[in-house]
């Protein structure tokens, strides 16, 4: 808990629609020409220019990450992706049965690769971000992630879906509590009883109201996790998100988008992350000059195998 005498730190967001029109021009128009080549630097340009427009207690986050380890990423990428599609009906034309044993063990590796390559290509996206010249990172022991991954899953399907905020919850907490800022520790102590049971009401209040309510829902999850977020010993992450706001940015971005035949989205984006990085702070007591870097490095591959199966949590 905070106290009358903790510091306030601020999140800012100064990026510029305008600005971010230009990048946005430049990158569709050299990933066409170069037949879609060009995308792993037109995103790390793309994460460069909002890295740098968010800002914590006045200093600037800047994302090291290049389009040349993004490339690499992908080229692995293509290259598992053609042997799934190849190898087996090649194994096949030799020996019909071991082909589909070869395709079946593909598609059950291709399944159990998916928490991994979740919680890899988070690691790469925070190994990437430094602010004050430290980097994020994420511990490398993704096998307790995994396990509730897997585990998780059967019993979120066993239950009809009533285990998914426990679920959730879970995967949250390992996470957050595996996450670092050089020499700063992250915890994360969200109660999964109490996530169960405001997650459980508003599925009903969803539903009734047709789909509405889903947006205060969201905000109060946000402000839940954040409160339950301490930053160090003597720092917590606070929110002030609103479903009303919440509500208020997605009208904003379907009626824009759609009115200005997505034009607007430069503009759009960056307004929308401005008035979300303002209802963001740490409250607390946090020494930033006793942090200091700890090395760790993550590799590329799973930042493009997390596109490929649609699970790109990064800008």
């Amino acid at each position: 808990m905070t106290s009358p005498h903790d510091d306030e730190y601020n999140f800012r967001f100064e990026g510029s629609g305008a600005a971010y029109f230009l990048i946005f021009l430049k990158h569709v128009f050299l990933t066409l020409i170069t037949l879609g080549v060009y995308f792993p630097w037109a995103k790390s340009q793309r994460r460069a220019f909002i890295w740098r427009s968010l800002s914590f207690h006045g200093h600037s986050f800047r994302y090291t990450g290049t389009g040349l380890e993004l490339f690499k990423g992908y080229v692995l990428l293509v290259a598992a992706y053609a042997t799934f599609i190849l190898l087996p009906p090649l194994v096949g034309s030799f020996h019909e049965r071991l082909g589909s044993l070869v395709r079946i063990a593909f598609v059950l590796g291709l399944f159990a690769a998916i928490p991994f390559v979740i919680y890899r290509s988070r690691a790469f996206l925070y190994n990437r971000t430094t602010w004050r010249g430290i980097r994020f990172g994420l511990l490398r022991d993704y096998k307790p992630f995994m396990l509730e991954f897997f585990v998780g899953l059967l019993l979120t399907i066993a239950s009809l879906g009533l285990y998914r905020p426990i679920y959730s919850n879970r995967l949250h907490r390992i996470t957050m509590n595996n996450t670092r800022f050089g020499s700063l520790e992250f915890r994360y102590e969200g109660d999964d009883r109490e996530v169960w049971q405001f997650t459980v009401k508003a599925y009903a209040l969803i539903i009734v109201t047709l789909g509405i309510y889903y947006f205060w829902y969201r905000a109060e999850l946000e402000r839940y996790r954040a409160a339950y977020t301490f930053v160090g010993e003597h720092g917590v992450l606070h929110s002030e998100v609103t479903g009303g706001q919440l509500l208020m940015l997605f009208v904003l971005n379907a009626v824009g988008l759609t009115l200005t035949l997505g034009l607007a989205f430069p503009w759009i984006l960056m307004y929308s992350l401005g008035q979300l990085a303002d209802r963001y702070s740490v409250r607390g007591v946090i020494d930033f000059d006793a942090i200091v870097q700890r090395a760790e490095e993550e590799g590329a591959f799973t930042e493009g195998a997390a596109d490929a199966l649609d699970l790109d949590f990064g800008f």
